[in-house]
C-alpha cells in the first residue's frame, strides 16, 4: 500500500479532489466541492450510526476528524452519483442484515468503504451501508462491518467480511495494492453467489 497523506475532513479532501479525478477508471458526474462532500460523508456518518454498528461508524467519523490517520475513503449517494438502483444494486439487502428487500424496494441508497492503516500498522476496511426502503418513513437503515482480511491478486481487489464479499477489478495501474479512483464493487455471499454490486464509488485520498 502507497504512502498515503494524513486526511482531515476539509483539508484532506481538498486534497483528494485534485487527485481522484485524475485516477478515475469509470466516468461519475458529481464533482463536489470540499464543503459538499465534507458535508454528505458527515450528514451520513451522523445517519449510519444511530442503527449501524457503531464502533465501525465511530471508527470511521475519528478517521475523518483526525489529523494522524492514514487512508482514503470512497463514497457514493444517490442523487448525486445516481440513481439509488443504480448505487446499491443488490439482490437481496438480507445479505447485510437488513431487511429482505432488493434495488426495486429502495428510493435512496448511501455506500462507503474506508481503507485505512491503523495505529498498529494493519490495514483495515470498514464498509457502511444506508438504505430507505420503499413506503417507510423517513428513516434510513444501515449496516457497518470491518474486516483486516482481503487480497490484491491479478488486478483483483477482494474484501472478505464476516457473511459476504467485495471485490473489483478496478485497481490502480500504478500501485497494485490499491483501488482506482472511482471503484465499483462486486458482493458475493460465502458460497461465491452473485447478489450485484455497487457503482462508482469515488476516492478521496491520494
Amino acid at each position: 500500500m502507497k504512502n498515503l497523506r494524513s486526511l482531515t475532513i476539509i483539508l484532506a479532501l481538498a486534497v483528494a479532489l485534485t487527485t481522484a479525478c485524475s485516477q478515475q477508471t469509470r466516468s461519475n458526474a458529481w464533482d463536489p466541492s470540499v464543503e459538499e462532500i465534507a458535508s454528505s460523508v458527515q450528514d451520513f456518518l451522523n445517519e449510519a450510526g444511530v442503527a449501524a454498528n457503531a464502533g465501525a461508524v465511530s471508527e470511521v467519523k475519528s478517521f475523518v476528524e483526525g489529523t494522524e490517520q492514514r487512508g482514503v475513503i470512497y463514497y457514493a449517494e444517490s442523487g448525486k452519483t445516481g440513481l439509488p438502483s443504480s448505487v446499491a444494486s443488490i439482490l437481496n439487502f438480507g445479505i447485510f442484515g437488513l431487511p429482505e428487500a432488493s434495488l426495486y424496494d429502495i428510493t435512496s441508497a448511501k455506500v462507503l468503504l474506508l481503507d485505512q492503516t491503523t495505529e498498529q500498522g494493519a490495514r483495515e476496511f470498514i464498509f457502511v451501508l444506508s438504505i430507505k426502503l420503499r413506503g417507510e418513513d423517513t428513516a434510513f437503515q444501515s449496516a457497518a462491518f470491518k474486516t483486516t482480511d482481503f487480497t490484491f491478486t491479478d488486478h483483483k481487489a477482494t474484501l472478505r467480511f464476516e457473511n459476504f464479499n467485495l471485490y473489483t477489478f478496478d485497481v490502480d495501474d500504478d500501485y497494485a495494492e490499491d483501488f482506482a479512483g472511482v471503484v465499483q464493487f462486486q458482493v458475493e455471499d460465502k458460497g461465491g453467489v452473485n447478489f450485484g454490486q455497487f457503482s462508482s464509488l469515488i476516492g478521496f485520498g491520494n
